[in-house]
């Protein structure tokens, strides 16, 4: 007899989606997305911070998991803070201008850590901290940049998150000041 899988079938895991729930971020993706569980079932949340209390909306299900967007921080992490870049919300440029920056260093290395032992099969690996910056700002020194033309205006930047609106002011946030020269002098035909 066919398995489930094999039918097209599908297991449903705990949660629909338009659910809104309470969740606990309890860890960080590489994608920079918060974890949940539910009953066992792991949902991946953008939006959420390690610590965050949050009432989480489902935007998609899969059998494993579930992709779910905070619409309401009921209780912000104490390594949550306000970003700088006043278009953190809306480019999708960064993900953790709002995660304290010594956390996100701490963060990448057990991840580093992490990957050594689940795919190199190593243990006890020690791993140095990782090397941060004087001000985690104005660091981008390669980038693909996107191009469109808004009322008569060019804009170069990144897309607007989840869409194809470039959001140019973005540059002067974490491009390399060298930007903020050239930029100015292209011309386009």
């Amino acid at each position: 007899m066919p398995s489930f899988l094999e039918r097209g079938v599908c297991m449903k895991g705990p949660v629909s989606v338009g659910d809104k729930l309470d969740l606990n971020i309890i860890d960080l993706t590489n994608q920079g997305l918060g974890v949940g569980k539910v009953e066992g079932f792991t949902i991946f949340v953008e939006g959420g911070l390690p610590g965050d209390e949050l009432i989480a909306e489902i935007k998609k299900t899969k059998k494993n998991f579930a992709e779910a967007k905070a619409v309401e921080i009921k209780n912000p992490s104490s390594k949550r803070q306000i970003s700088e870049c006043k278009y953190y919300k809306s480019c999708g440029g960064c993900q953790l201008h709002e995660l304290n920056y010594r956390v996100q260093l701490d963060i990448k290395a057990n991840m580093v850590k992490e990957a050594i032992e689940r795919i190199g099969k190593l243990e006890d690996v020690k791993i140095n901290p990782t090397i941060g910056m004087e001000t985690p700002f104005r660091y981008r020194n390669k980038g693909m940049f996107k191009v469109a033309e808004k009322e008569g205006h060019i804009s170069i930047g990144y897309f607007k998150n989840k869409s194809h609106e470039v959001v140019d002011e973005v540059l002067r946030w974490i491009g390399n000041p060298f930007l903020d020269k050239i930029l100015p002098s292209i011309e386009f035909v």
